[in-house]
């Protein structure tokens, strides 16, 4: 660990394209380009559905976008990689003020525009069986910055 902040372990390009050809006819997008399936941020954990490294990273900034008040709230955040910045966060309690659950969100939406340039989609969700979580509370299908478009 770099200070606090984790540091993502990339796997070596040659090992990728090896599992890519072996199991998915030479097309690396399935394939993880962490060292690690999901990482514990601050006690968020990160993870992604192809394990990509860009992506985690991404995530762990986000992560540490959150306030004292808010992190302890979070329980996962999730990118989906079919979709590209795609992120579901699932909060740790049910039942939040909804104010809380707002500034969360809020503070999600623009570490989101602020760190990766924008999101296809970002919601936030009660807890739940569901990697997705429960009742939805919040949503937003998608919102990038002029410059990144």
């Amino acid at each position: 660990m770099k200070g606090d902040v984790p540091i993502v372990t990339h796997r070596e390009p040659e090992l990728v394209q090896r599992e890519a050809d072996r199991n998915f006819r030479g097309d690396t997008e399935k394939v993880a380009t962490a060292g690690f399936n999901d990482i514990n941020v601050r006690g968020v954990i990160v993870s992604s559905r192809y394990q990509k490294a860009a992506e985690l990273e991404a995530m762990i900034k986000i992560v540490e976008r959150l306030r004292a008040n808010q992190v302890g709230q979070v329980a996962t955040i999730w990118c989906d990689s079919k979709a590209t910045c795609c992120y579901s966060v699932v909060l740790r309690h049910k039942h939040l003020p909804k104010a809380l659950a707002q500034d969360i969100f809020e503070t999600l939406r623009q570490a989101c525009i602020d760190i990766v340039g924008g999101y296809n989609c970002l919601t936030l969700s009660e807890p739940d069986d569901s990697i997705f979580g429960g009742d939805q509370l919040f949503e937003d299908s998608g919102y990038w910055r002029d410059d990144v478009v």
